[in-house]
C-alpha cells in the first residue's frame, strides 16, 4: 500500500501542477480576464468544492468504496480537463471549471481517507504525500521546457496545459480502478440513502477541536490563494519567460520536500502549535520577500512557500484525522476539503481578483502594494494559531521508533 500512496499522490499532484501554477497568467494574459473575472471563475470551483463533497460524504464509505468513487471523480475530472484547453470565452469558461470542481474537489479528500485507512504508522504520512510534491515538480518541469518546447511540440500553447493534467487524472483512475488493494469499506447492497449530511462526521466538526482547527485551516487558506493566483503573473511582471514560471514556481515545492522529509521530527520536538506557528511566520517572510524592492528576494520568498504550506496544511490534517473513527473518517476529511477547496476559495479568490483589479491600473499591477494584504492575514493567520490550537510538547500520532529510524 505504501508505493501505491505514493503513485496515488504522484500523480494526483502531477494533475494538479500541470494547470494550477499557471492559471493567473493564463487567465489574465492569454484568455483576457481581468481580476474580478477570475476570481469569479475560481470562486465558482470553489463552489464546487462545497457542492460535490456534501454528496460525496453522503455516500464515500457508506454506499461505495472511497477507491471506486476516487475513480469516478477522476475519470470526470479528465474529461472537463480536456475540454476547458478549447474553451476562450468566459460565459463558457466559468460553467465548465465549476464542472471541473464538482469532481476535483472530491479527489484530494478521498486520497487522503484510502490512504491512512491503509497506513498503520500514520507518520508515513508525510513520506507518501512527499510523492505528491514530487509529481508537482515534475509536471511543472516537463509542461514549461518539454511540451512547451518547439523542438518537442511545433505549436506550443498554455492551454495545452489542461491537456497533460487530463491525461494524469485519466491514467490515476484506470489505476485505482484496476490494481488490487484492500477497499476501505463493502458497501451493502441494501444500504438505504440516508441524505447528504454524514452525521457522525458533522459531529466530529461540531466539537470543540473540530470548530478551531476549521478556523485555523480557513484563515490559512485564504491567505494561501493570493500566492497561488498571483504568483505567476508577479514572476512574468519581473521579467521571467512564460514557459519558465512553472518550473520556477517549483521552487517552493523542492523545499516542500525538504520540510516533508523532517516533519515527523519536528511535530515530534516541537509540538502541532508551534510547528504551525512557524510555517504562518515562513508564509509571513515570503510575502514581505515580494514586498522588498530588490527582485533578488522573489527566489528566498518563493522557497518561504514550500516550508509555509508543509508546516501548516499536512499538519492540520494529520490533526484532524486524529479526530476519526473508521466509519467516517472519509466524511471528515470531505468536510474539512469544502472549508479549504470551498469556502475559503470562495472568500480568498473573490478578495484576491478585487485587491489585484484595485492595484492595476493600464494592465500594470503594483505588486508591491497588493502583497502588503496577504501580508497583513497570515499575521492574523499566527494569533488564531496561538489561540486556537492547543500546546502539544510530543504528538502520541507519531511513532518513536519511526523517528529514530528518520
Amino acid at each position: 500500500m505504501k508505493h501505491f500512496g505514493s503513485f496515488l499522490f504522484f500523480l494526483l499532484f502531477f494533475m494538479f501542477g500541470s494547470t494550477t501554477p499557471i492559471l493567473g497568467l493564463y487567465f489574465t494574459k492569454h484568455l483576457g480576464f481581468g481580476g474580478l473575472e477570475s476570481g469569479i471563475i475560481l470562486s465558482l470551483a470553489a463552489a464546487g468544492g462545497i457542492i460535490a463533497p456534501t454528496i460525496g460524504l453522503s455516500i464515500a464509505d457508506r454506499l461505495i468504496s472511497s477507491e471506486r468513487l476516487l475513480a469516478v471523480m477522476l475519470f470526470g475530472a479528465s474529461t472537463v480537463l480536456f475540454s476547458l484547453s478549447f474553451i476562450t470565452e468566459f460565459k463558457i469558461f466559468a460553467p465548465v471549471y465549476f464542472l471541473m470542481a464538482l469532481f476535483t474537489s472530491n479527489i484530494l479528500p478521498l486520497g487522503n481517507a484510502v490512504i491512512f485507512h491503509h497506513l498503520k504508522d500514520k507518520n508515513k504520512y508525510g513520506r507518501i504525500r512527499l510523492w505528491g510534491t514530487i509529481g508537482w515538480i515534475c509536471a511543472a518541469w516537463f509542461f514549461g521546457y518539454v511540451w512547451m518546447n518547439p523542438f518537442f511540440n511545433p505549436h506550443p500553447q498554455l492551454s495545452q496545459a489542461f491537456i497533460l493534467g487530463s491525461c494524469a487524472s485519466l491514467i490515476l483512475g484506470i489505476s485505482v480502478l484496476f490494481i488490487k488493494i484492500k477497499r476501505t469499506h463493502k458497501p451493502q447492497v441494501k444500504a438505504k440513502f440516508k441524505g447528504f449530511i454524514n452525521k457522525e462526521a458533522l459531529s466530529v466538526l461540531r466539537s470543540s477541536k473540530g470548530m478551531r482547527y476549521a478556523a485555523v485551516i480557513f484563515i490559512a487558506a485564504c491567505s494561501d490563494k493570493f500566492y497561488m493566483y498571483a504568483a505567476a503573473p508577479y514572476l512574468k511582471a519581473s521579467g521571467i519567460k512564460e514557459n519558465s514560471v512553472s518550473p520556477f514556481l517549483t521552487l517552493g515545492q523542492l523545499s516542500e520536500i525538504f520540510a516533508m522529509i523532517f516533519l515527523s521530527v519536528i511535530v515530534v520536538k516541537f509540538g502541532y502549535r508551534a510547528t504551525i506557528i512557524a510555517g504562518s511566520v515562513f508564509n509571513m517572510i515570503r510575502y514581505a520577500m515580494f514586498i522588498l524592492p530588490s527582485g533578488v528576494f522573489i527566489f528566498p520568498g518563493i522557497f518561504c512557500h514550500g516550508i509555509a504550506y508543509t508546516l501548516v496544511f499536512p499538519v492540520i490534517t494529520i490533526m484532524v484525522d486524529q479526530l476519526c473513527s473508521e466509519k467516517d473518517r472519509a466524511g471528515v476529511h470531505q468536510i474539512y476539503g469544502m472549508i479549504t477547496g470551498g469556502a475559503a476559495s470562495i472568500v480568498g479568490n473573490i478578495f484576491c481578483g478585487r485587491v489585484l483589479d484595485y492595484f492595476t491600473s493600464g494592465g500594470i499591477t503594483d505588486f508591491k502594494k497588493f502583497w502588503l494584504i496577504p501580508l497583513t492575514m497570515t499575521l492574523i493567520q499566527v494569533i488564531s494559531v496561538f489561540y486556537l490550537i492547543e500546546y502539544k510538547r510530543k504528538s502520541r500520532f507519531f511513532v518513536t521508533q519511526e523517528i529514530s529510524e528518520t
